[in-house]
C-alpha cells in the first residue's frame, strides 16, 4: 500500500489548509456575536430582537448560498469559488468594523455571511477529493476540518472577550478582517498557477474537464483509470489516456434539483437537521453567554468558558462519532445508531441546564455532553449515503446543510423577541449598555431548543421506520456498506 506521504502532494495540503482557515473565520464570525452582545447593545442602541436579527443577518445569505454552491464548484472549481467568497467576506468584515448605523451593520453581517457559505463545502470537497481519498486520508482530513472550526468558535469566547475589553469591538474586527484577505490571497495564486484542487501529477488546467465531476469528485471514466495506479506518474499516463475522451458533461440545476427532492427521506433529514442545529446556531452562538451572566450571575469570561465547553463537545464530537459510526461498521446503517441517540443525549443534557440553577461544573459537563450530540458532520455524511440518485447528492447535502442554517437564521431573532415580549418593563440596562433580563423571560424563550430536539427525535423515527431501511438496501445493496465519509461511488453499489 501507498503511504499517504507518498499520495498527496503539499499543493494538496496547502489546498486543504487555507479552506480550513476559511472555515476557521466562518465559525469565528458565526460565534463572535455572543461575545459582543454587549457592545452590539451599547454601540447600536438595539433590544434583543434587534440583536438576534443583527447576528442571523449573517445566516440568510449564508443560507441562500448553499443552493448554488454545489453547482458553482462542479462550474467553476474550488479554485475560483473560494478565492472570490473569501473576497468578499473580507470586504463584510470591514464594513461591520466600520459601520456607524443598524443598516449598515446588517449589510456587513449578509456580506460575510454570504462569503464565509463556502468555507464547509470547500472543506469536504478538498477533503473528499481524489489525492486524500487515493491516500485513505479522507475520513481523518474531514474530521480534522471539523477542529478547525472548533478553533474559530473558541476564538471568538473567551479570547475575544478579552480583546474586546482590551482594545473594543471595532478595532478587533478590523484585524480579523486579515484572515478572509490572506485565504482570499492564497487561492487567486494557486488559480494563476493552475495547481487544481485535490489534483495529483496531472496538469489541472488541461484536464479540469474530466476531473471535475458529479458530486465533486472524478469523472467515472478517471476513476476506473486511476485504480490500481500506484504512483503520481501512473496517474498522469492515464489521464494522458483519457485526453481524447469527452468529459462527462455535469448536470444542470434543475436535474440536481429534481433528483434530490424526488427521494422520500430527504424531508424527515431535513427536520432532523434543523433540530439538531438548533443548539449550536441559535443557542451558543448569540444567547449563551449573556444566558450564564444573567440567569447564572456569572462574570463575562466565565461565562464565555462554559460556552466554551459546548463548543469543544461539539468539536470533539464531530472526528470521535464518526469513528463510532465507522466501528458500527459504517455506511447509513451505522449512522442511523448515532442519530438515533444524539438528539436524546442532548436533551437529556441540556434542559437541566436551562431549567435548574446548576453549579457552574455540572452546567459546563453538561454543556460540553450537548454539544457532543451535536452530531451535525454525521446528519450530512448520511444525507450523501442515502440519496440514490448520484447527480442529487451533492445537491440534497446543500438542502440539509441550509435547514441547519435556517434554524440559527430564525431562531435567534426569533429568541430575541420571546425575551422581549415576557420580560415586559423589567429589562435593566447596566451603565455598559448591556441590556438584563429577568431568569424566567430567559427560560420561556429557551424552551424552543429541548422542542428542537423531540422535533429530531420524531423526524429520525420517521426516516428509520419508512425510508432508512429501504434506502440503504437500495444504495448499496445487501454487502458490506462503504465508511461513513467515502464517496459513493457513481453508479450505485460498488468499492467506496
Amino acid at each position: 500500500m501507498v503511504q499517504p506521504s507518498e499520495r498527496v502532494r503539499i499543493s494538496d495540503w496547502a489546498a486543504f489548509v487555507a479552506v480550513a482557515v476559511a472555515f476557521t473565520y466562518s465559525f469565528f464570525q458565526r460565534a463572535a456575536p455572543s461575545s459582543m452582545a454587549a457592545s452590539l447593545q451599547q454601540e447600536f442602541d438595539v433590544d434583543g430582537a434587534q440583536l438576534g436579527a443583527l447576528s442571523s443577518a449573517y445566516f440568510w445569505p449564508y443560507l441562500g448560498m448553499q443552493f448554488v454552491l454545489g453547482y458553482l464548484f462542479l462550474r467553476f472549481g474550488v479554485d475560483a469559488v473560494v478565492c472570490a467568497s473569501m473576497a468578499i467576506a473580507a470586504t463584510g468584515s470591514l464594513v461591520f468594523a466600520l459601520s456607524e448605523s443598524l443598516g449598515v451593520a446588517v449589510l456587513g453581517r449578509c456580506l460575510i455571511g454570504s462569503g464565509v457559505a463556502a468555507a464547509w463545502l470547500g472543506v469536504v470537497t478538498v477533503a473528499q477529493g481524489p489525492a486524500f481519498e487515493k491516500a485513505g486520508l479522507s475520513t481523518t482530513v474531514t474530521g480534522a476540518g471539523v477542529l478547525f472550526g472548533l478553533a474559530g468558535a473558541l476564538i471568538a469566547q473567551t479570547p475575544l472577550t478579552s480583546a474586546i475589553e482590551l482594545f473594543g469591538f471595532r478595532p478587533v474586527l478590523l484585524w480579523s478582517t486579515v484572515a478572509p484577505a490572506v485565504v482570499a490571497a492564497a487561492f487567486f495564486v494557486r488559480a494563476l498557477i493552475g495547481a487544481g484542487v485535490c489534483c495529483r501529477g496531472v496538469d489541472a488546467a488541461k484536464d479540469r474537464g474530466a476531473i471535475q465531476a458529479v458530486d465533486g469528485g472524478r469523472a467515472p471514466a478517471l476513476d476506473a483509470l486511476l485504480d490500481g495506479h500506484e504512483t503520481a506518474s501512473d496517474d498522469a499516463a492515464a489521464v494522458e489516456g483519457l485526453a481524447e475522451t469527452k468529459p462527462e458533461a455535469p448536470p444542470t440545476v434543475m436535474a440536481a434539483y429534481w433528483a434530490a427532492l424526488r427521494s422520500p427521506i430527504l424531508l424527515p433529514v431535513v427536520l432532523y437537521g434543523f433540530g439538531i442545529a438548533a443548539p449550536l446556531l441559535a443557542f451558543a452562538s448569540l444567547w449563551a453567554t449573556p444566558f450564564f451572566e444573567d440567569v447564572y450571575d456569572l462574570d463575562k469570561p466565565t461565562a464565555s468558558g462554559v460556552v466554551s465547553a459546548f463548543l469543544v463537545g461539539w468539536g470533539v464530537g464531530g472526528p470521535a462519532l464518526g469513528w463510532v459510526v465507522d466501528r458500527l461498521g459504517g455506511g447509513p446503517r451505522g449512522a442511523q445508531w448515532v442519530m438515533m441517540l444524539c438528539p436524546v443525549v442532548g436533551g437529556v443534557a441540556l434542559t437541566p441546564v436551562l431549567l435548574a440553577d446548576l453549579p457552574v461544573w455540572a452546567a459546563a459537563t453538561l454543556m460540553a455532553v450537548a454539544g457532543l450530540a451535536s452530531c451535525i458532520a454525521i446528519v450530512l455524511a448520511y444525507t450523501r449515503l442515502v440519496i440514490v440518485r448520484p447527480e442529487g447528492r451533492a445537491t440534497a447535502v446543500a438542502i440539509v446543510n441550509a435547514a441547519m442554517i435556517l434554524a440559527g437564521a430564525s431562531l435567534q431573532p426569533a429568541i430575541g423577541l420571546v425575551l422581549d415580549g415576557v420580560a415586559g418593563g423589567r429589562i435593566h440596562e447596566l451603565p455598559s449598555g448591556r441590556k438584563v433580563y429577568p431568569p424566567d423571560a430567559y427560560r420561556w424563550a429557551l424552551m424552543v431548543l429541548p422542542g428542537c430536539y423531540v422535533l429530531s427525535t420524531l423526524s429520525f423515527a420517521v426516516a428509520w421506520c419508512v425510508c432508512g431501511h429501504g434506502m440503504a438496501r437500495k444504495e448499496h445493496g445487501d454487502g458490506p456498506t462503504p465508511p461513513l465519509l467515502a464517496r459513493p461511488v457513481v453508479g450505485g453499489a460498488g468499492k467506496p
